[in-house]
């Protein structure tokens, strides 16, 4: 990475725009494949709830014991909280993709080209 300050500017400003654009592209590709993937596993959980609550459905149609019909709603029920709780893990994750970024350390790194350990 070589960067050429512009006058006026020192070269630590120069370094901050350039790590802030790699900070922004970086961010961005995160957040996009974040929601790519959310999305896919919407679909996914989507696909396998209206399938569960259909044969749930099913089955409670062809209960006809009372009791049988109370336990096949309340799997109806019980089904339908999880996939509200399962759809909202997911709206979450979606708003917190997020990548930060924060300084270890301050300093110059000084390298000489003297002789190495090896020689």
């Amino acid at each position: 990475m070589f960067l050429n300050p512009q006058p006026g500017t020192s070269f630590w400003d120069e370094l901050d725009v350039h790590h802030y654009k790699l900070w922004s592209e970086a961010r961005e590709k995160h957040q996009r494949r974040t929601r790519e993937l959310a999305q896919y596993r919407r679909e996914s959980l989507t696909t396998s709830h209206n399938a569960r609550i259909a044969l749930l459905k099913d089955q409670l149609a062809q209960a006809a014991d009372e009791k049988i019909r109370r336990m096949r709603q309340s799997q109806i029920d019980t089904a339908e909280a999880d996939y509200a709780r399962r759809i909202q893990e997911l709206d979450i994750a979606m708003e917190r993709a997020d990548i930060t970024a924060q300084p270890v350390a301050y300093g110059v790194i000084h390298i000489d080209g003297g002789l190495s350990d090896a020689e």
